[in-house]
């Protein structure tokens, strides 16, 4: 059953805990505790997502400050110079209209 849950979850991250009951026919009580303590995922933004890195996501998170920290050590200055850093937070701008 944790295996079908889990499909079900990957297949498509928006599904509702009262779908899941209705498809697999078990309680919601075990539904909330193999997503939570089996599965380890956690509702953020109406979506079920992965409350830990995978090993590929943290292999590539390594290969990548190690290629930072490569072009640090040959030119500090010049990095540091060029270095940018992006927010993914959306400002939005309104300017009201004047009588």
């Amino acid at each position: 059953m944790i295996y079908r849950i889990h499909d079900m979850v990957l297949s498509d991250r928006r599904i509702k805990v009262r779908e899941i009951v209705e498809t697999t026919g078990i309680s919601q009580g075990t539904v909330f505790s193999i997503l939570h303590k089996k599965l380890d995922v956690n509702k953020i933004s109406a979506k079920w997502v992965p409350r830990l890195l995978s090993m590929e996501n943290k292999r590539n998170r390594v290969i990548n400050l190690e290629a930072g920290l490569a072009l640090f050590r040959l030119n500090p200055d010049e990095f540091l110079r060029r270095y940018l850093t992006v927010d993914e937070a959306w400002i939005s701008y309104y300017t009201p209209e004047t009588k």
